[in-house]
């Protein structure tokens, strides 16, 4: 790049041996590009002059990272509202859908950003997940780091294991809100060791080609990196659609090496193109991971806001019991 002058420092091309100094302005040059596909629905939940919150759709990235610069939350997000003074409390993964919070003022950025350090900000995810935990609720209380490069666990460097290199305190609790068996004959899931354990321990419950499922209440207690994916992969009971923490770890280099999917338009096909068998694993583009509640107190005077958004549609296009639970939120 620096020798096609796409790099130039003090808008004139200099060679790679100069070297940087004090006061100097480096530049680069891109050029214009295709972005991956993402769902660009935004849906606003709350605003005032202070907040605005959404229930952010998938996938889609929060804010630039690799592949993605325009494509994201809080670019689409100042767009719409043709502000640029528009700054994100709070991440969540590209695939994970629901509650994300942006403020509107340095005033409510900051303390955002000091209730989420501090663990005011009270958050609830929904999961859906192979087979079911054997308690029906209870903590995991189980260190989160990254994976040791001189003797990996993984090849996926990115990926989060217990007590990894590093390691940080990670605590989630949670607590199973549904569980049964559901039929479909195309479905080969992940062989995760639950699912094997509750046909054996009810083998009445289940006919050929069915599977125990669950839908599990989560709450974070402190904020790793793919915290409640990790703890619920701890527990043999892995989150459906999860491709990064599937046992099988083929599964995500194989989508991970497929060129993406571009920006053409077309926003109802938006995720990766999935095979048939891919499809029979995963069940959804998605994994099923949603941040359904969040509490927190207002940046301005200090009352409490309580917010609520409900699981994506497909999930109940799915699994029909979820259904009254999107119509009915005390169910949470």
């Amino acid at each position: 790049m620096i020798n096609a002058q796409a790099v130039q420092v003090n808008e004139k091309a200099v060679p790679a041996k100069y070297v940087i100094r004090n006061g100097d302005c480096i530049q680069y040059f891109t050029q214009d590009r295709v972005e991956p596909l993402v769902n660009k629905k935004v849906q606003i939940i709350y605003e005032d002059k202070e907040l605005l919150v959404v229930n952010k759709s998938a996938p889609i990235p929060v804010h630039p990272v690799g592949k993605y610069l325009e494509n994201t939350l809080i670019n689409l997000v100042k767009k719409i509202r043709l502000d640029d003074k528009i700054f994100l409390a709070h991440r969540l993964d590209r695939e994970t859908t629901g509650i994300c919070i942006l403020t509107k003022s340095n005033r409510a950025k900051e303390s955002l950003y000091e209730q989420f350090a501090n663990g005011q900000v009270k958050k609830k995810y929904l999961a859906l997940c192979w087979g079911w935990p054997k308690s029906d609720e209870g903590l995991i209380d189980l260190p989160i780091g990254k994976v040791n490069p001189a003797s990996p666990e993984s090849p996926i460097r990115i990926k989060q294991i217990p007590n990894g290199m590093d390691s940080k305190r990670a605590q989630t609790q949670y607590k199973v809100l549904h569980k049964g068996s559901f039929v479909h004959k195309e479905w080969r899931p992940p062989n995760w060791s639950r699912i094997k354990e509750i046909k054996e321990e009810s083998p009445d419950l289940f006919n050929p080609g069915s599977w125990p499922l669950s839908l599990i209440e989560c709450q974070p207690l402190t904020g790793r990196t793919n915290q409640i994916r990790v703890h619920l992969a701890s527990l043999k009971s892995g989150i459906i659609g999860d491709k990064l923490y599937d046992p099988n770890d083929k599964i995500w280099l194989e989508l991970v090496d497929q060129a993406p999917v571009l920006d053409d338009g077309i926003e109802k096909n938006a995720g990766p193109l999935l095979s048939k068998k891919m499809k029979s694993r995963l069940v959804f583009r998605n994994h099923a991971l949603h941040a359904s509640r969040i509490e927190f107190k207002h940046p301005r005077d200090g009352r409490k806001i309580s917010l609520f958004a409900p699981p994506p549609r497909v999930w109940a296009d799915k699994f029909p019991f979820l259904k009254s639970f999107q119509q009915n939120r005390r169910h949470y």
